[in-house]
């Protein structure tokens, strides 16, 4: 990163530090991990990859977020489009995602806003044993 004096806390899940990066007091790049979650619980701000786990992990925390698809993972597109549809974060890429954390920390405010104008998330295994309860009646 060529800048490192950032106003919040960025947690980068997904990527290893750059050979140069200096560790700073607000930065963390954590690499791959399999439970993210305690990872980003103080993260002001996380930059992720597109899959499925790590979006909706920094969704169900109501992170902004800065969504970077793995390149041919029509998927991972997706996913980033539809953190930008709601307004909770903003897709980026590898030669960008350091412009976009400046353009997220700007507008860091609309990201909570949108949060909030989202409905209450349902826990998805209640809702669907209501379903098949529904049938089963």
């Amino acid at each position: 990163m060529k800048r490192t004096d950032y106003p919040l806390r960025i947690d980068i899940v997904g990527r290893n530090a750059p050979p140069d990066f200096k560790a700073k007091d607000n930065i963390f790049y954590h690499g791959k991990v399999k439970d993210s979650l305690p990872l980003l619980r103080d993260a002001d701000l996380v930059v992720v990859n597109g899959g499925f786990s790590a979006v909706s992990e920094a969704f169900y925390m109501r992170k902004p977020m800065i969504v970077i698809p793995v390149p041919n993972h029509a998927e991972q597109w997706i996913n980033a489009r539809t953190v930008e549809h709601l307004g909770v974060g903003i897709m980026a890429n590898e030669n960008n995602y350091e412009d976009k954390i400046i353009e997220t920390i700007a507008a860091n405010s609309s990201f909570h806003e949108a949060y909030g104008k989202l409905s209450g998330v349902k826990n998805g295994a209640e809702g669907a044993s209501e379903v098949i309860l529904g049938m089963a009646k």
